[in-house]
């Protein structure tokens, strides 16, 4: 459990250093975020689709650091007792999934 939150954590690093345009590898988000500024037509698409790029950064940062609270906000009950249907693992192998979208998604603008 701790690897996990430690590596959420470097992964917040990662992701405010790519989205601030600190690191050089992924150079194509901070371009292509500027070219859209330029054209008013495309601009309020673009900015709806940066937001969820943020916001599923955002999302598997959060899940990584803090299953046990996804658990209990998301997860479903069942039962008399209350138990949670999906434990902290469900919310870590999320986490580790839009981390990899994201990624993706990053690559997308290379």
């Amino acid at each position: 459990m701790v690897f996990h939150r430690i590596f959420g954590c470097f992964l917040a690093v990662l992701y405010i250093s790519v989205f601030s345009g600190a690191l050089p590898w992924f150079s194509g988000v901070q371009s292509a975020r500027t070219d859209f500024n330029y054209s008013m037509a495309l601009s309020v698409k673009a900015d709806t689709g940066f937001g969820y790029i943020y916001l599923l950064a955002t999302l598997s940062v959060y899940l990584l650091v803090f299953p046990t609270s996804a658990k209990i906000r998301f997860s479903p009950r069942y039962g008399n007792m209350g138990s949670y249907t999906l434990t902290e693992g469900v919310w870590i192998i999320a986490g580790y999934l839009s981390m990899i979208s994201t990624f993706m998604i990053i690559y997308a603008f290379e």
